[in-house]
């Protein structure tokens, strides 16, 4: 059952006076706002106390969430600025169905700097039932993430040219891991957007496109739709009426950006083909794919082609803008093989990924509030996100760099991008370098199981980082926990938010094991650890079976070569199965595996070449029917040589 119903939840100190068991009483500057929501509640100390006398549960991860101020401003992460407006969370018995727009008229809220303290308003829907029927919502809304492209996949970094810098040729020769370059500063100051290269910086951009791609990199360039007066775009976008118009005819225009700027008008036809068309050029040149950077700053005192209501269009032209680009890098690419970078969105944006998590600033704070920010875009139908790693204001210490590499490489995408410095790994120390190559390796071995994840992403609307409560809802532990998550439905990541090393986490019930050791720890409680820059809580669930590659060296390879399936603590009388699958989503190679009666069976269909199943920290067996079997470090290795055919085995245990 589902019950709509509007909900002000008021975080701020000052917001809230006289919390008590009978209820709270608000601030002068709120009282006029209230009589639009159902139900408001304020949050102290971490228990939520609402208007009725009632006190209950507010989940953490409500902390994540940050509420739209005056009339649609930008701002990133680290402000109380909502680039995300429609998201759909679980949190505390409610799903977040839309976070409507406060104009200035109505505006009572106040900007902030952090979001560790946010407020958040809007629709709730109260639910009732298991968290995953969210996701089928999606699915039957058509709104599952779109397939991604597995070149997506590579690290990315961003890259600012500098005067003595004038070619990124000399970095390349450091660039250890980080395998496609965006660049933000690639036009020429004052106008942006007029997707033209800036010749001085960039003399023969396609000779240097070449060069980049022999390499293998993949290149993504950085856009906005806003138009800067001095870009030559400007008279022809306002010539043709392509730009968002006031209400007297005249172009809307301000200078909060980038001098006299307009915003393409989306809604227009003809504004779309023009502004793909800018875009078709850059592609053809060799641009891979776009950072669809802004789109969040959208007036209200505009008027738009076809007639609709600023107001609403508010959220949705993020949504506009974002389709143009992604269906033209469709139509000259194919399905499949489309990929953005995007910053802002709304309901529905989960159709173009990737998304990224905006301007996160240098800080362990800020890393977990990044953290918390994303699992509530996974818990709102996003598949795929990112963030900068460690951090996009100012510069961290090499100690949060180290960290934050672990939990960047172990999110779906990842990006080394900072605003005042390089985030190249050397920079900070040579340590750096050591652990950023030793988890993009642990990363690419993982890509068949990443891409196995996308793929379900894609087809069945679940995010690939997920909170907890979305794999394990029967668990009241796991409602609240937002400093821990789920890599697909397999793999647990804690990230560590502490120089000293130390993380404390829960781990639900079952024998789960330590990837990286192999070292068998007892679920059902909670754990403190320390750990080295070269290590992190990573968990496997009891009876996953993952598939684990044999290319450690890129992220994009045929996942089926030689890969190995490593099948972890599988109860008598319990079933895994995994795949590996192609770059359009195509399953290369299925394995069925089962416990029954003291023998593990198995069963594979496609693959045509070798490939193995690993029995983790198992190392003998009564016998093995059907296979070749040899003792390995991490467990009994059974071989087999592959084929056409389907492939069968037995192992008596």
């Amino acid at each position: 059952m589902v019950i709509p119903v509007q909900v002000l939840v008021l975080v701020e100190d000052d917001a809230v006076h006289d919390v008590d068991a009978g209820g709270f009483q608000i601030g002068p500057r709120f009282e006029d706002a209230l009589q639009q929501f159902d139900r408001v509640v304020a949050l102290e100390d971490g228990v939520l106390v609402d208007d009725r006398g009632q006190e209950a549960r507010l989940e953490v991860m409500v902390r994540g969430s940050v509420q739209v101020v005056e009339e649609g401003e930008d701002g990133p992460l680290r402000s109380a600025l909502l680039e995300r407006a429609d998201e759909l969370r679980v949190e505390g018995g409610y799903e977040i169905d839309s976070v409507d727009i406060v104009p200035r008229r109505e505006n009572f809220f106040k900007p902030q700097l952090h979001v560790s303290r946010p407020y958040v308003a809007g629709n709730f829907l109260d639910i009732t039932g298991d968290v995953p029927e969210a996701a089928a919502h999606h699915r039957e809304e058509a709104l599952q993430p779109e397939a991604i492209d597995v070149r997506g996949a590579r690290v990315g970094r961003n890259l600012l040219p500098r005067p003595d810098d004038q070619d990124p040729r000399s970095l390349l020769e450091r660039e250890r891991g980080a395998e496609k370059f965006r660049d933000c500063f690639w036009m020429r100051e004052f106008q942006w957007c007029d997707f033209a290269w800036d010749r001085c910086q960039f003399p023969d951009p396609e000779a240097m496109l070449r060069r980049l791609k022999a390499k293998g990199l993949r290149i993504c360039l950085w856009i906005n739709p806003y138009i800067a007066q001095k870009s030559p775009l400007f008279e022809e976008g306002m010539e043709a009426g392509y730009l968002l118009r006031r209400p007297d005819g005249g172009v809307w225009q301000w200078d909060r950006w980038q001098a006299g700027m307009g915003l393409v008008d989306f809604t227009d036809s003809g504004a779309v083909a023009w502004f793909k068309e800018k875009l078709r050029r850059l592609v053809r040149m060799g641009v891979d794919a776009f950072k669809t950077d802004f789109g969040e700053r959208i007036p209200l005192d505009v008027v738009y082609h076809d007639g609709s209501e600023p107001e609403r269009m508010h959220n949705y032209y993020t949504y506009l803008y974002n389709k143009a680009v992604f269906e033209l890098l469709e139509e000259e690419f194919g399905r499949s093989r489309a990929l953005l970078f995007a910053r802002s969105a709304t309901a529905g944006s989960q159709k173009f990924p990737v998304h990224w998590g905006g301007d996160c600033s240098a800080s362990y704070e800020s890393m977990a509030e990044t953290l918390r920010g994303g699992l509530s875009l996974g818990l709102s139908g996003f598949g795929f996100w990112s963030h900068d790693i460690s951090g996009f204001e100012k510069t961290g210490t090499p100690d949060l760099y180290k960290r934050w590499v672990a939990f960047g490489l172990l999110s779906s995408h990842s990006r080394l991008h900072g605003n005042e410095s390089y985030r190249v790994p050397w920079l900070f120390d040579e340590e750096a370098v050591e652990v950023l190559r030793f988890f993009v390796r642990l990363k690419c071995r993982l890509m068949p199981y990443i891409f196995s994840q996308a793929v379900e992403a894609s087809r069945e609307g679940l995010p690939v980082m997920r909170a907890m409560a979305l794999e394990f809802p029967g668990d009241p532990a796991c409602s609240y926990l937002d400093r821990q998550y789920l890599l697909g439905s397999s793999l647990l990541v804690a990230p560590i938010f502490a120089p000293d090393g130390y993380v404390s986490y829960y781990l639900p019930a079952g024998r789960w094991t330590e990837l990286l050791t192999g070292a068998l720890v007892e679920g059902g409680r909670w754990l403190r650890e320390r750990h080295g820059y070269l290590s992190l809580p990573l968990l496997v669930r009891p009876g996953a079976l993952i598939p684990m590659g044999a290319d450690e060296t890129r992220p994009d390879y045929d996942y089926a070569a030689g890969v190995s399936f490593h099948l972890f603590e599988l109860a008598e009388g319990e079933l895994a199965s995994a795949a590996v699958h192609g770059e359009e989503g195509e399953p290369r190679l299925e394995l069925r595996v089962a416990h029954r009666g003291g023998r593990i069976e198995v069963e594979a269909e496609g693959g045509n070449g070798p490939w193995s199943l690993v029995l983790r920290n198992l190392h003998s067996a009564a016998s093995v029917t059907g296979a070749a079997a040899e003792d390995d470090p991490l467990g009994l290795r059974i071989r087999v040589a592959g084929g056409d055919g389907p492939t069968r085995f037995e192992i008596l245990l």
